[in-house]
């Protein structure tokens, strides 16, 4: 019986072969640089069977090859049995990363597919400095081509926070990052995808993504504007509690706008903006291109957020201090409890009670 990947790594070559493409990189990530996406974007797990959080594929016409760190060999010696997926090993020594790996495969320029919402604008840098005769073709929601029962972007209930857990209204946070951004003539808007900094600079919190506490969304931010761009899809399917977080946002003058509209919102933000400030690090290659199409100086740079974020003020002290509380509470109760049924408890019990 086939294996299922080998399969699907057969239908993908299909598909480069009717598209000219001599290699198509897949990327363990989502349209926000997220190390953990929701499982719309785990296309590698989906094309080859690997589960762990960090991967990158490339696919040629002879070989298909998994890039991964030293967390991940022994799980991807066994998941990638029998699908045709060579495993490289990186952060070693010997490593030969997928920009050096690519231009060794085609020395005299070639055509690389990628999902370019899901490939960082510094990541393709990295591609055509090693090589710029490799042409790079963007085809955003490439998996989507094969993988057709793929899953929605998911919508989750949304919930704010008040300052008596943050210590920092948004309003206060926004008037920051426009002083910081904007401290130059240079730029006149900020276009934020890392969902960790969106959830931070708005006080907004969601379960879009297992075991983080984030909203799938960009912000787009201005000297006079902030838009938001989250699935907002009002009706039944939308709780109360997330209807009252996007009318607390609102308040404090952030526009909600569909997560689907940043396209065509960065299409013509030139006509109001003649330099849009990003990361490069987290802003997708697509939405780069449509910045620059849209004919604004893109200038990338390191965003505030993330060292802003570091610097805990009172009430988020003594937030950890409560944290550590209920946390040492809880270990205490287990500790507690395993002591007086050692001997009733095993691994199995542990694992599944």
């Amino acid at each position: 019986m086939e294996n299922i990947h080998a399969a699907r790594i057969a239908s993908l070559r299909s598909l480069m072969d009717e598209r000219g493409w001599d290699a198509v990189v897949i990327t363990g990530s989502d349209p926000h640089a997220s190390e953990y996406p929701a499982y719309r974007w785990k296309c590698v797990e989906w094309l080859t069977g690997f589960t762990g959080e960090a991967g990158d594929i490339v696919i040629t016409e002879a070989h298909a090859g998994l890039w991964t760190d030293s967390r991940y060999f022994i799980q991807a010696d066994r998941q990638l049995s029998g699908t045709g997926v060579v495993l490289h090993k990186t952060r070693l020594p010997e490593s030969i990363p997928i920009p050096i790996w690519l231009s060794g495969q085609f020395p005299f320029g070639g055509v690389v597919a990628i999902d370019g919402l899901c490939q960082s604008r510094d990541a393709v840098t990295e591609i055509r400095t090693e090589n710029p005769d490799l042409r790079i073709i963007s085809v955003p929601d490439l998996i989507s081509l094969l993988w057709t029962d793929r899953p929605v972007v998911p919508q989750t209930p949304v919930i704010t926070l008040g300052e008596d857990i943050t210590g920092e209204s948004r309003a206060e946070k926004l008037e920051w990052f426009r002083r910081e951004a904007f401290s130059t003539d240079e730029c006149e808007a900020a276009v934020i995808c890392a969902l960790d900094d969106i959830a931070w600079l708005l006080n907004v919190r969601g379960q879009d993504v297992e075991y983080n506490p984030v909203v799938i969304s960009y912000l787009v931010v201005t000297e006079d504007s902030a838009e938001w761009f989250v699935i907002k899809n009002p009706g039944e399917d939308v709780d109360e509690d997330t209807l009252a977080a996007w009318d607390e946002v609102a308040a404090d003058g952030v526009q909600v706008r569909e997560y689907s509209a940043i396209d065509s919102y960065l299409g013509n933000l030139a006509k109001e903006c003649s330099c849009v400030l990003a990361d490069g690090s987290s802003l997708n290659y697509h939405l780069s291109e449509v910045i620059e199409n849209s004919g604004a100086q893109l200038r990338l740079s390191g965003l505030p957020v993330s060292l802003r974020k570091a610097e805990k003020n009172p009430v988020e002290i003594e937030g950890f201090r409560h944290a550590h509380k209920e946390d040492g509470a809880a270990m205490e109760m287990f500790l507690f409890w395993l002591e007086r049924n050692a001997g009733l408890v095993d691994e199995w019990v542990l694992l599944f009670h």
